[in-house]
């Protein structure tokens, strides 16, 4: 919803412009969010929620892909994760903290809108290299840009390789 923003973090009062039609159409939620309220005297709140995760998320999200991906791997099975922009950064949480900010967004005597995340940022290669180290699988990313990979250093296999397909045309940039 922030976009391409010019600080490093996003507040309640950071401007928000959109890059993808998903981003609009949370945006124009928390428009008519405010309107709402302002009109009508309702207690309406609204929360901006960065990335949250959980065991529950779906296997076309790219948490969830890279997870099941090693899982295949780690049973033995010849698997070759695809991925785009390995370097995007996102801030992620966790789901259950997040339901519980917005149960305290509606505990609030005044309704207000929130973001709500952890103000960490990490790439989607640093989730890989912590995956790989939680597994203690020994790997070397080699190559550049489309021809980086992440190596396999007991079997010398392929485990992660980039896909131009798979880069977002509207990515978020991140300091």
């Amino acid at each position: 919803m922030f976009g391409d923003v010019l600080k490093s973090f996003q507040d309640e009062k950071t401007p928000l412009n959109p890059q993808s039609p998903y981003a609009t159409a949370k945006s124009f939620g928390q428009h008519i969010i405010k309107n709402y309220r302002k009109s009508y005297n309702l207690y309406c709140v609204s929360g901006i929620l960065f990335n949250h995760e959980s065991p529950l998320r779906g296997e076309e999200y790219v948490t969830r892909k890279i997870v099941k991906g090693f899982a295949k791997i780690s049973l033995g099975e010849n698997n070759i994760i695809e991925l785009g922009n390995i370097y995007a950064k996102r801030d992620w949480g966790y789901s259950k903290e997040y339901v519980v900010a917005m149960w305290k967004m509606l505990q609030q005597k005044r309704p207000e809108d929130f973001v709500i995340a952890t103000r960490k940022t990490y790439s989607i290669k640093d989730f890989i290299n912590t995956i790989s180290e939680i597994l203690k699988i020994k790997t070397k990313w080699v190559g550049k840009g489309y021809n980086e990979k992440l190596i396999n250093l007991k079997n010398d296999k392929i485990l992660i390789k980039i896909k131009k397909k798979y880069f977002r045309i509207n990515d978020v940039n991140f300091f």
